[in-house]
C-alpha cells in the first residue's frame, strides 16, 4: 500500500526505478533529520510570512480584491443562512453556477468567525497551502530523493499561490486535491496497486467539486493509469491495470454524481457545469479570437462580440421570449460554439501562442499589489482596455508605472517564474535521460491538458493546480545541471 508518511520518512528510503538502496543506516538517520529540521525551518519561515500578510491586508480585502470572490461567497453565506445549496437572494432557486465543495469549506470556516470575519477562511486556506506542499514534497522525494524540501519551500512560497491564499477564491483547495490526485498516480506509476488508483480516483473527483475543468480526466484513467505503471514499474497484466483504472475512474465519477444530479433537479441538464457557467467561458474566449482576429483591444472585441449576441437574440423574434433560462443559454452556447469555430486556424494558433505566454509566464504579482494596497496599474486591464497583441507588453508598460514597492514585487515573481521555467525545460530533458518516463507522462500531461483546456484566457490563476507539477520539472532541471557539474569536476 501507498502512504503518505512511508514516502515523507528519509528520502534515502525512495528511489527510483532501477537504482539501488544500499546505504548506512547512520546516513538514512542523517539524511531525516536534516529534512526534519529544514522542514521546520520552511514551516516557521511560512507561518511568520502569511501572519504578516494577514495583519497587513485590511478585513474584507480578501473579498474586495478576488476577482469572482462573490460567486463563491453569496453559496457560502447561503449554506449559513438557509442550509442548503441556493441562491442568497432568492432561496426558492438552488445554486447551480458553481461547484458545491468549496463553498462548504467556506461556510464552516465563515461560521467560526461568526459568520462576518474573513480570517478563519485565510487561516484555512493558509493550512491547505501547507498540506499541498507536503504532498509535493513527498511526490518529489519518491522520484528525486533530497529535493522533497526544496519542493515544499517552492510551493508554499511561489507568488502566484502565496498571495491566493488569501483571497476567496476556490484555487487553493482545487490545487490541493490536483496536487494529490497527481501524487497517487506516480505512486501508482511506482507500486500498481489498487489502493494508489482509488486514491488517484478520489483526489480527481474531489477537485471536479471544486471546480470542473478536470472532469475529462476521469475518462483518461482506464488508459493514463496502465500507461504509467508500464512507464515507472512492470509487472502485471496490462488488463489487471485496466481494470484498476476503470474502478479510479468508478470512484471519481461517484464523487461527482450527486452534484450532477443536483443540477438536474434545478433543470440545468446533467453536468457539472450547466449552460450559464459554459456560457461565461465560451464567450469569453470567442472575444480574444475577436481581438486577434480584427486587431482591437480586448475590450472592443468584448463590445463587439455582445453586439453580435444582442444581434442574435433579437433575429429570434418573440419567440425568444418563450424560452426559459435554461433554453436561452443553451440556444446562445450552440451560437457561441458555431462563432468559435468560424475563425480561421491561424487565428486560433495565435491565441494559443499568447495564451500560453500568459499561462506559463504570468507572475501573478497583481494579487500582492490589490491585498497591499499598492496603486500599480494591473497589466491585464491594460492590456484589456489598450491594444497590447500580447500580454508582455502589457506587462512592461505597467512596470514602468508601478511605485518602486510594486515594481518590487512584481519583478521577484517575474523571476521565480522565468527561473522556473527555464530549469524546467532542462529537466524534461533529465527525465527522459534518466528513463522517469512515468513522471514525464504524468507531469508533462497534467501541464498541457490544463493549458490547452484554458484556451485563450490563459493567466498565472489559471496555472496554479499545476505550479507543483511545474515545479517537480524545475527540481528534475535542478538535478540535471548538477549532474553535469558533478561529471565536469
Amino acid at each position: 500500500p501507498i502512504k503518505l508518511s512511508h514516502f515523507m520518512s528519509s528520502p534515502s528510503q525512495n528511489h527510483p526505478p532501477g537504482t539501488g538502496t544500499d546505504s548506512a543506516p547512520a546516513d538514512m538517520d542523517a539524511g531525516g533529520l536534516l529534512e526534519f529540521r529544514a522542514s521546520w525551518g520552511v514551516f516557521l519561515l511560512f507561518i511568520m510570512l502569511n501572519t504578516a500578510l494577514l495583519v497587513a491586508v485590511k478585513e474584507g480585502g480578501q473579498l474586495l480584491n478576488a476577482a469572482d470572490g462573490g460567486s463563491w461567497y453569496n453559496p457560502a453565506r447561503a449554506l449559513l443562512e438557509y442550509g442548503a445549496f441556493v441562491k442568497l437572494d432568492d432561496p426558492a432557486t438552488p445554486m447551480t453556477y458553481r461547484q458545491p465543495l468549496y463553498p462548504l469549506f467556506e461556510a464552516a470556516l465563515l461560521w467560526l468567525g461568526g459568520g462576518v470575519s474573513l480570517v478563519p477562511l485565510v487561516v484555512g486556506q493558509i493550512a491547505v497551502l501547507w498540506v499541498t506542499g507536503l504532498f509535493a514534497r513527498a511526490m518529489v522525494n519518491a522520484w528525486l530523493p533530497g529535493y522533497g524540501v526544496a519542493a515544499l519551500a517552492l510551493v508554499v512560497f511561489n507568488p502566484n499561490a502565496l498571495a491566493t491564499v488569501h483571497l476567496v477564491q476556490s484555487d487553493t483547495l482545487y490545487a490541493l486535491f490536483i496536487t494529490a490526485c497527481l501524487w497517487a498516480v506516480l505512486g501508482y506509476a511506482r507500486e500498481p496497486s489498487l489502493r494508489p488508483a482509488l486514491l488517484g480516483g478520489l483526489f480527481l473527483g474531489l477537485s471536479c467539486l471544486v471546480r470542473p475543468t478536470a472532469q475529462y480526466l476521469i475518462f483518461l484513467l482506464p488508459l493514463l493509469l496502465p500507461l504509467l505503471a508500464l512507464a515507472g514499474s512492470g509487472g502485471r497484466s496490462f488488463a489487471v491495470r485496466i481494470g484498476q483504472g476503470m474502478t479510479a475512474a468508478v470512484v471519481a465519477g461517484t464523487m461527482a454524481l450527486p452534484w450532477m444530479i443536483h443540477n438536474v433537479q434545478a433543470g440545468q441538464g446533467f453536468a457539472l457545469s450547466t449552460p450559464a457557467t459554459k456560457l461565461v467561458y465560451l464567450r469569453d474566449n470567442v472575444a480574444y479570437l475577436e481581438k486577434y482576429a480584427t486587431g482591437v483591444s480586448l475590450a472592443e472585441a468584448d463590445r463587439k462580440t455582445f453586439g453580435r449576441e444582442a444581434a442574435f437574440e433579437e433575429a429570434q423574434g418573440p419567440a425568444w421570449e418563450t424560452l426559459s433560462d435554461y433554453e436561452r443559454q443553451t440556444a446562445m452556447l450552440d451560437y457561441y460554439t458555431r462563432a468559435f469555430f468560424s475563425y480561421k486556424f491561424p487565428v486560433i494558433a495565435k491565441g494559443y501562442v499568447y495564451s500560453w505566454g500568459q499561462f506559463f509566464g504570468a507572475a501573478g504579482a497583481a494579487n500582492f499589489h490589490n491585498l497591499l494596497g499598492l496603486d500599480a496599474p494591473s497589466a491585464f486591464t491594460t492590456m484589456r482596455e489598450k491594444n497590447f497583441e500580447s500580454h508582455l507588453g502589457s506587462v512592461l508598460d505597467a512596470l514602468k508605472r508601478s511605485p518602486p514597492a510594486a515594481m518590487a514585487i512584481s519583478v521577484t515573481a517575474l523571476v521565480f517564474v522565468i527561473a522556473l521555467r527555464g530549469l524546467g525545460l532542462i529537466g524534461l530533458a533529465w527525465m527522459f535521460m534518466k528513463r522517469h518516463y512515468a513522471v514525464l507522462l504524468a507531469c508533462a500531461g497534467l501541464i498541457t491538458y490544463f493549458a490547452v483546456l484554458h484556451l485563450f484566457a490563459g493567466n498565472s490563476r489559471y496555472r496554479l493546480p499545476v505550479d507543483p507539477a511545474l515545479i517537480f520539472l524545475a527540481l528534475y532541471g535542478v538535478d540535471g545541471l548538477r549532474a553535469r557539474l558533478c561529471r565536469e569536476g
